[in-house]
């Protein structure tokens, strides 16, 4: 009580000093000067401390703000083969290798798509072998990693049927790729495949043609001691190939004469007589041409040990020929041919040799 009193005596005595003889304005400005003063000096001790902190914490601290770096081009690698390149009537996928670099320092999103020719009509996905990759809307999707590098093995379903008459096939497919605020689509790359053409031989005895002509000379069924002619014919269709150096080759059976060409649209027809071998040869095949064909007459006089015999006329053959378009060489056997005349459809069966005299 009596502190209280004490402290109460001050006050009143420092009032009546200041106060009361205008003395207060002196303490009102002297303690704004203090206290602007103490303001001064806490605000240094702050910043110093401030500075004083670790370097690595504060930098933990603060919120990194990296420049996002900008391209011009699309700063993507993308390499991509097909396999194969010919087309054929197998031919059921499409399978393409695909080589791939991020270029970029960040991430990068990639969108690839193919189709077929100008149809904008999408290539089915058969098969991925990477399953870092997505199929989504018709679109092969992923992000690459920054740098980051691999290759890809990408099956599409081939189901296409382009026009008879076309021999190229034309696939079209198209890269985008994004990163931060950024786009790029690539220009449409064009992949041209070729479509294989088809080759077929055929050979065949006659006697009659498929209308009714007689090519062939002699007795039907033939006969012991008369000579029986009959018309070979060998043939091949190309449908969408650039051939060169076609050779038919076979050999005439015992006891068979050769009588020489009966008519040929194309190369040169040979006989070797040494070797009783038929030789038909083209270098060039004519543009545009479907069919070329070569016939030629062979003979055979039985004999009594043929009697109730069907002879041979020719011996199994071969053929071959190059394929610069489908990057192949067609080859096949030619059937060996008798006096039956299997491909002859009114003489057919009429080869078993005959005896005149009984």
């Amino acid at each position: 009580m009596a502190m209280i009193k004490k402290i109460i005596t001050i006050w009143q005595r420092r009032y009546q000093r200041f106060y009361t003889r205008g003395y207060w304005r002196i303490v009102f400005d002297v303690g704004t000067i203090i206290l602007v003063f103490i303001l001064l000096i806490l605000l240094l001790l702050i910043k110093n401390s401030a500075i004083s902190l670790d370097k690595r914490l504060w930098s933990s601290l603060r919120v990194p703000n990296r420049p996002t770096t900008h391209y011009k081009e699309m700063p993507l690698d993308w390499q991509i083969k097909f396999r194969p390149t010919v087309i054929g009537k197998t031919t059921n996928q499409l399978v393409a290798d695909i080589n791939y670099t991020n270029l970029a320092n960040q991430p990068i999103n990639i969108a690839y798509s193919c189709y077929y020719g100008s149809s904008q009509q999408r290539l089915p996905l058969k098969d991925i072998a990477d399953t870092n990759f997505t199929w989504s809307d018709g679109q092969l999707t992923t992000e690459l990693a920054a740098g980051q590098s691999g290759q890809l093995t990408v099956s599409w379903l081939w189901s296409a049927q382009p026009a008879a008459s076309s021999k190229e096939i034309k696939i079209i497919c198209r890269l985008q790729a994004g990163l931060a605020s950024q786009t790029w689509v690539k220009p449409d790359q064009e992949f041209i495949f070729k479509k294989s053409g088809a080759v077929q031989a055929t050979a065949g005895a006659y006697f009659y043609t498929n209308d009714g002509d007689q090519v062939g000379i002699g007795p039907l069924p033939p006969i012991v001691g008369l000579p029986t002619s009959y018309l070979i014919s060998w043939s091949l269709e190309n449908a969408g190939g650039d051939l060169t150096d076609m050779q038919f080759s076979a050999q005439l059976a015992d006891n068979v004469a050769w009588q020489g060409e009966a008519g040929l649209t194309g190369g040169h027809l040979s006989y070797d007589a040494a070797n009783r071998k038929v030789n038909w040869r083209m270098t060039e095949w004519p543009d545009k041409a479907p069919k070329k064909q070569v016939n030629f007459y062979v003979s055979l006089n039985p004999t009594a040990e043929m009697v109730g015999h069907i002879m041979p006329l020719i011996k199994e053959g071969e053929w071959r020929v190059n394929d610069s378009w489908s990057e192949k060489v067609w080859r096949g056997r030619l059937p060996a041919l008798s006096t039956n005349l299997d491909y002859d459809s009114r003489s057919k069966g009429q080869g078993e040799v005959q005896n005149w005299l009984e």
